[in-house]
């Protein structure tokens, strides 16, 4: 939990909101993230960056929507914390844009399936992305995923 608090802490600071740190989130959201994840910290990691980027003020909302889709009905019979993380990423993919869904598509088609013919790896597009002045939802999309 205290590592969890750190980095929306780490949020906040970076959109100068520091003096919500005390109050945002609430204990019982990280503590449903902390069930949620069940020992896996992939499952809060990708959550964190769902909030983080893009780089806008709709952090507590984006926060909201990962809880959301949580405690949709069903997902209390989740039986692993892989079937927790697969509900978090289908909702994380319901949430990109319409006009850049088949280039995330693309993508994540190229990264899960290897392909060899890639003049690239992942992570270092992705910082490619994030420096270079390309479209903020393009690449901030690619870095949640």
């Amino acid at each position: 939990m205290v590592r969890l608090r750190g980095e929306f802490k780490s949020i906040l600071e970076h959109r100068d909101y520091a003096h919500l740190s005390s109050s945002w989130p609430a204990d019982n959201d990280i503590q449903t993230l902390v069930d949620a994840a069940d020992g896996l910290f992939a499952h809060p990691s990708a959550v964190l960056r769902h909030v983080a980027y893009p780089r806008d003020c709709q952090f507590r909302e984006r926060l909201q929507s990962a809880l959301d889709a949580l405690s949709q009905p069903g997902n209390h019979a989740f039986t692993s914390p892989f079937s927790q993380l697969d509900a978090l990423y289908v909702h994380i993919m319901s949430q990109i844009p319409e006009r850049i869904l088949p280039s995330a598509q693309l993508f994540l088609s190229c990264v899960v399936h290897g392909n060899s013919n890639l003049p690239f790896s992942v992570t270092p597009l992705c910082n490619v992305l994030g420096s270079l002045n390309v479209d903020s939802e393009i690449s901030a999309t690619i870095y949640m995923l």
